[in-house]
């Protein structure tokens, strides 16, 4: 803003108030106060950073391993030779033999409405099976 202080058409400027020093001293701790909460979230945020990296580092290791695991047992599973005709047979059949596993067993004696059986060998609920 000028003002024509002269009266003669000439200017000069107007002049702020000038600011004292406890003003600018006022100013400057509020923003030291602002620099030093800013500071603080930057290594918040530096402290946060560091825990994503360390918990992607530790997912991408998981994976790995997992990857490994599934490998392996792909590879486990696909060499089983198929079952024999007398195996399959007795799977298919209703007369409970040593092919079939003691799930099966359980599951087969649960049906036919037995109890007791958790404890039972695979020899033990064959024998009742049959």
């Amino acid at each position: 803003m000028v003002l024509d202080v002269t009266g003669e058409g000439g200017s000069v400027p107007a002049k702020k108030k000038p600011a004292t020093d406890k003003q600018l001293k006022g100013e400057v701790k509020k923003l030291r106060v602002k620099l030093e909460r800013a500071g603080a979230k930057v290594e918040r945020w530096k402290k946060r950073a560091r825990r994503s990296e360390k918990d992607a580092a530790d997912s991408r290791a998981t994976v790995k391993k997992l990857r490994k695991r599934l490998e392996n047992a792909s590879a486990a599973a696909a060499p089983q030779a198929l079952p024999t005709a007398a195996a399959a047979s007795a799977e298919t059949s209703g007369n409970p033999d040593e092919t079939w596993t003691v799930v099966r067993l359980r599951a087969e004696a649960r049906s036919r409405g037995l109890t007791g059986l958790s404890g039972k060998s695979k020899a033990q609920l064959l024998e009742m099976l049959t």
